[in-house]
Order: C-alpha cells, then structure tokens, then sequence
C-alpha cells in the first residue's frame, strides 16, 4: 500500500487534479512503462550516430524500433547490448545513480524471403529510496519485453514486417503486463535506406494500466562517397492518457554521421534529442522531487561511438552525455554491441 500511495503522489505531480480519498486509488494505478514511453531499446552502434541506422551492425539491435530491421546482414545473426548510465539527479531522493544491465539479447534466422527473430529487452531500469516520510523502502522500477517477428523481402527493395511484443511493467511489489504490436517496412537501395514503423497502444492483460504512447517512427539514411555515411530518426505519437494534459506528445529526432576511416573500423557522431514528457506547469509536491523521476533520460543528448567489423563479428562501443546542453536530469551513458552472424 505505501508503495501505491507514493507511485500516486509521483503521478499527482504529474499535474492531476486534486482528488478526494475516493479517487486516490484509481490517480495512483496507472504505471508508465518508463519515463519516456520509449518501449525498445537502442545498440551503442546507433547510439553512436543520435540512435540513427548509419552503422551496418545497428539493425538487429533496433528490431524492437521496426521488425523490418530483422531482414538483412547476414543469413543468422545474434546480437548482444550492454549499458552502462551515469544520472546526475539532484534529489532528496537516495537514487541508484550508477547501472548497468544486460540491455537486449537478440537473434534471428532467414528463411528464403522470411526472416524471423526474437529479441529479450530491458529498456529501463532504476532503483531509489523514497524518503522517510513517505516509506522507508527501496523502490526498484523497470520494463521487461520479449518480442518475436518476421520480415518478408517482397521485392530486393521493399520489405514488411511486423511484431508482437509482451511487456511488463514494474514499480515495487507492483507488476502490469500487456501487449504492443508493430508493423513496419523498409525501402533498401544500394546507397540508402528509409523505413517506417507504427507502434500500437499497449492491449490486453492490464493494458488500461499502462501509460504509453502510440508510436510513428521514422529512420533513414544514405551515403555521401566511399567514406561517410549520413543518418536521421523522427519518432512521434500520442500517450494512451495523458493525466489530464500533463504528459506531452512525445516528439524526439536524431542525426549521425559514419566515417569509414579503415575497412574495419568506422567512426561515429551525432546529436538526438527526447523532448520533456511532462508539461511545465505540472508541479511537484512541496519538498518532494520526484519530478526528478519523470525527468529521466530526457533532454538532448550529444553521441560520439566507434564500429569494428571482421567478417562474422561486429562490436559497437558509444557514449552519450547530455549535461553540455543543460538536461533537466543530465545523465551520461555508455553502451557496448556484439554482433555476430553468417
């Protein structure tokens, strides 16, 4: 119950109205998915180059953004993605500033024209101790995925797709689970890439408990001569509720360069931005900051990583900072890919 009346308190502070007893319970069931509503998770190969496709060995990794992504590279390919984040929360609030975490696991076969895959996902974990007055008691939060998908090369051009996702999301003692799907399709060219893939609400099991955006995603890229290579994403959507407008429509865009300095190793840069989720006039309680919660890994990010490539093996190693442009929440992460196929 303690852990229920603090989620409620985190969500009043996401500016809804003030409510009788009555209503306490139902303000304080919803649980986001995490503080951004971003349901998958990205490789250091495309957090390198502002979470862009510019690196070869980022498709897998970003098979949870667009299934589309599981067709290409090699004919069977497993991919593994570690994290490591630095935030620098300015609390009262006793916060695990430092984590790391296996992020994803990831594989996929193709069959003739089908490729298939299945991705485990940990896109956001944290953990803290709420204050004395609140509870005594560490709060661990965090979103668990298992997704499987298929992606058919109807022509060497185009390619659909499409996937299921399970989710769990978890605050405390507390668990909601429910399901995402997701279509997606890619137009491959020699030189450049452009895809598309549109998220759905999550549904089923405890879906109505859940906030979480609809999702449009945009990714591209192509090259620019031998050497470089150039990228851009455009995620957009609207939350499922919006806490009485105090979440904002989520829009976040990315750019990257790749610069091929040797056959096996390839040089990445960019900047991506995840624009702030809660509205301005959404206060927090007095002597409270747990916007400092809803805050989380939002803000604009400046991405700097390195590809190495041997047939067979690809490795990703990226970092990302965002207290140069003055974060709500600055946090600092570094992220390692490996990838290995035939």
């Amino acid at each position: 119950m303690k852990s229920r009346c603090a989620l409620s308190m985190m969500l009043l502070a996401l500016g809804t109205a003030p409510a009788g007893a009555q209503d306490f319970e139902k303000i304080g069931t919803p649980i986001p998915i995490s503080p951004t509503g971003i349901p998958y998770t990205v490789p250091a190969a495309a957090r390198g180059a502002g979470w862009t496709i510019v690196s070869p060995g980022a498709r897998l990794g970003l098979a949870g953004s667009n299934p589309a992504f599981f067709r290409g590279q090699g004919m069977a390919e497993v991919a593994l993605d570690a994290l490591w984040e630095y935030q620098d929360v300015g609390s009262s609030l006793d916060f695990d500033r430092y984590e790391s975490r296996i992020a994803s696991m990831a594989g996929k076969i193709d069959l003739f024209r089908v490729s298939v895959g299945l991705a485990y996902q940990r896109p956001y974990s944290s953990e803290y101790r709420l204050p004395r007055y609140v509870t005594d008691q560490t709060v661990e939060e965090g979103l668990e995925v298992w997704l499987g998908g298929a992606a058919v090369e109807i022509t060497s051009t185009l390619i659909l797709a499409g996937s299921l996702a399970w989710q769990r999301a978890e605050v405390g003692p507390r668990s909601r689970e429910a399901y995402q799907a997701t279509v997606g399709l890619a137009l491959e060219f020699e030189s450049s890439t452009l895809a598309l893939a549109i998220k759905s609400e999550p549904f089923g099991g405890d879906a109505d408990e859940l906030l979480a955006p609809f999702w449009i995603q945009l990714d591209g890229r192509v090259a620019a001569g031998p050497s470089w290579t150039v990228g851009a994403r455009l995620g957009t959507g609207w939350w499922n509720d919006t806490r009485n407008d105090a979440l904002r429509s989520p829009i976040d865009a990315g750019v990257g360069v790749g610069w091929q300095v040797h056959r096996l190793i390839q040089v990445l840069a960019g900047v991506h931005s995840i624009n702030p989720r809660r509205e301005d006039a959404a206060i927090p309680l007095a002597g409270t900051d747990y916007t400092d919660l809803l805050d989380l890994e939002q803000g604009t990010f400046l991405d700097g990583g390195i590809a190495f490539g041997v047939t067979g093996l690809q490795a990703a190693l990226s970092v990302e900072d965002s207290h140069v442009f003055d974060a709500e929440v600055p946090g600092t992460w570094v992220s390692l890919s490996i990838q290995a196929g035939y």
